[in-house]
């Protein structure tokens, strides 16, 4: 029941939340298929469905369409003979037509049409019929794949938001690699999407014991499946953008990352003031434009001084290899005195 609960869901935050949700019903695909077909057909009073035994069919009579110079024609006809195949998808059905004498072989999804009148008692209009049926579209699988893929690179950014010891700077990349992702997959298909497409069986659209419908269509160039992924990947740039990055492009945000022992020079690097040079500006704009009020009595030249030490003392020793938060809580405890400024 929760699976289905898909039906009566929209947006693009409700499927990066429910990611498992996704992958549960990927996974299950085929079951959940039978399972909507089964429940339409027993409220609808249809007999028979994917999964029904092949030999259930054997003996038993139904009407098939044929197309007869342009006009669509209905004969009966009687299964003779049914052949299993490796799955019940495969099964295949010889049946025999006393109009002309003649045996012709159906596929199990034709049978199964021709057994069941999508008319009768409104089965096509029941809530699990088209459920199914929008359930078998490969649009609607591609597209989930696709999603999968959308939330990855979500997840990886929101992580980077949500973690205890974030790193300004980590935020920041992690927010530009986000926004290449999502120009990337407009144009090329993610590791989730591409292990989908490798599934489907070329010869029958199928994938997992279900046969696909309206792939063609859906992979038409600047068809639908194209449309559904430029619209949603040009919503979430937009989106972030929106949300994320005009904040971190903040000079005070921006100018933060300083302190990020990671982008500090290595002592080596030319030219030799590389390292002291790293910094200094942004230290005294923060010192004396943002945070004024707490630093009135602080003298640049001194400032400036202990910072150049500071980087150099950090750098040279082990305390580089540290993760920002401990460098900096250690740093905090024995260069109280020397580096109190800073």
């Amino acid at each position: 029941e929760g699976i289905l609960k898909i039906s009566g869901t929209h947006g693009i935050r409700w499927v990066a939340a429910q990611r498992r949700t996704l992958v549960a019903l990927m996974k299950d695909l085929t079951a959940v298929i039978v399972d909507l077909e089964m429940t339409a057909k027993r409220d609808c009073g249809a007999a028979y469905g994917t999964m029904t035994p092949a030999g259930t069919f054997m003996g038993k009579s139904a009407t098939f369409v044929f197309e007869d110079l342009g006009q669509r024609r209905r004969y009966k006809g009687t299964v003779t003979a049914v052949f299993e195949g490796a799955t019940a998808l495969r099964d295949t059905f010889t049946v025999y037509f006393q109009f002309d004498k003649k045996y012709v072989v159906y596929s199990r999804e034709e049978i199964v049409l021709a057994f069941t009148d999508e008319s009768r008692n409104g089965l096509s209009e029941h809530p699990a019929f088209v459920l199914m049926t929008e359930l078998q579209q490969f649009r609607f699988v591609s597209f989930t794949y696709f999603m999968l893929d959308v939330h990855d690179t979500l997840s990886r950014m929101s992580k980077s938001f949500q973690a205890r010891s974030g790193i300004i700077s980590d935020i920041i990349d992690n927010l530009g690699f986000a926004l290449a992702d999502f120009d990337a997959l407009k144009t090329i298909c993610g590791p989730q999407e591409r292990g989908f497409l490798a599934a489907v069986k070329e010869e029958d659209n199928s994938f997992g014991g279900t046969v696909l419908q309206n792939r063609q269509e859906a992979e038409a160039q600047n068809g639908p499946l194209q449309d559904d992924r430029r619209v949603l990947l040009e919503s979430l740039s937009a989106d972030s953008t929106r949300r994320f990055k005009e904040v971190l492009s903040d000079p005070t945000i921006k100018q933060l990352p300083i302190f990020d022992q990671r982008q500090w020079p290595p002592l080596d690097v030319a030219p030799v003031t590389a390292l002291a040079d790293f910094g200094n500006e942004e230290l005294l704009s923060l010192c004396k434009d943002r945070f004024g009020h707490f630093f009135e009595d602080v003298d640049a030249e001194v400032l400036t001084n202990q910072w150049k030490r500071l980087k150099k003392t950090i750098q040279s020793g082990g305390m580089r290899l540290k993760k920002f938060k401990d460098l900096w809580a250690d740093a905090v405890v024995q260069y109280q005195d020397e580096y109190g400024y800073v």
